[in-house]
């Protein structure tokens, strides 16, 4: 009786940080848009990997909201981790007054290794602080485009 009220504690905990984690998504309407990454496998050098996005968030709620760090996985497995360079930041935004954006892309001459080049799709989670809380959003099934 007693392991099982501290399986069900758990479980509530674990769920309940979830739940929180994402109605910080929802609660400053962070959105990831224009996400592309590919394999550059142009002749006269080694495989590289590159990505770049844009996180578009509510700023009137939080204007404090960062990219701290970008995972990429394929089947599960992590095959890239890297803090992103982040190229602007526009506030606001001027078609929409309420929002910013961070336009972001991958580190330069990250070097592809066999498991990404062996992919085709790439899923993607994405370390934010939002006002100081810490949050991540995984987004699924990116096409992982060739450039040769």
């Amino acid at each position: 009786m007693f392991n099982q009220i501290k399986f069900l504690t758990l479980v509530f905990l674990f769920t309940s940080c979830q739940s929180e984690k994402l109605s910080f998504i929802e609660k400053y309407k962070i959105e990831v848009s224009n996400f592309e990454c590919w394999l550059n496998l142009m002749p006269g050098g080694k495989p590289t990997f590159h990505y770049t996005g844009k996180i578009k968030y509510d700023n009137k709620k939080c204007n404090s909201v960062s990219l701290v760090k970008v995972e990429i996985f394929t089947n599960e497995n992590l095959v890239n981790s890297s803090t992103p360079q982040i190229i602007s930041v526009n506030e606001p935004n001027k078609s929409e007054f309420n929002y910013s954006i961070i336009e972001f892309t991958s580190p330069t001459n990250v070097r592809a290794n066999d498991q990404i080049l062996k992919a085709d799709f790439v899923d993607v989670k994405f370390y934010l602080s939002i006002c100081d809380n810490k949050v991540e959003l995984i987004k699924k099934r990116y096409n992982l485009q060739r450039v040769y």
